[in-house]
């Protein structure tokens, strides 16, 4: 035992033992070479999260939307009623259409909620979709209270990859007539 300790430790090392200078250098290399490796492949993973995240967003719908018709609707003992013709629009990129809703009021009730549309149908880019709709242009609340009615406009769509979106559109009629568009935003499903 004494004698193999003793031939392994004395110098020079033996190269049946310890190998040579060149397998010494072989072990470095492929240890330094596989730890660039990894570092590597870390920073190709971030960059392609980043080019897969630059490219959703580029063909990510999104819609514009006007008033093509505002006027009161005249109908006996409906006087308050304002009709509204809101043209939507395709921007950008083709989506896949899913529904529109349409909240009339503060309070929502299944009468309160218009769905001038439901159902699956592609819209190219510069596509436009009228959706009508009629609403009270003041609600009661508790007390006689009358607050001004802002209609809310849903807007559900996929993109081509079939992520799901939604948008609104906010209709505001009170002190003035104002259209605000947001945003898309993605909808995670759970």
């Amino acid at each position: 035992m004494i004698n193999q300790l003793e031939t392994m430790t004395h110098f020079p090392f033996d190269a049946e033992i310890w190998g040579t200078i060149s397998d010494w250098i072989m072990i470095f290399v492929t240890a330094f070479t596989a730890l660039y490796l990894v570092k590597t492949f870390k920073q190709q993973n971030t960059a392609l999260k980043m080019e897969r995240y630059r490219f959703s967003m580029s063909i990510r719908p999104s819609f514009s939307a006007k008033i093509s018709l505002i006027e009161p609707f005249i109908q006996l003992g409906k006087e308050d009623m304002i009709k509204v013709i809101l043209e939507i629009k395709v921007e950008n990129h083709r989506a896949l259409m899913e529904k529109i809703e349409v909240e009339l009021s503060h309070i929502i009730t299944p009468e309160n909620l218009h769905r001038p549309f439901r159902g699956n149908r592609w819209m190219e880019a510069g596509a436009l979709w009228n959706v009508p709709f009629t609403f009270f242009e003041q609600e009661k609340i508790e007390d006689g209270f009358l607050l001004p009615v802002s209609p809310s406009i849903y807007v559900y769509f996929q993109d081509i990859e079939h992520r799901k979106f939604k948008q609104l559109i906010h209709l505001r009629t009170k002190p003035k007539l104002e259209l605000y568009v947001h945003p898309p935003e993605e909808l995670i499903e759970k």
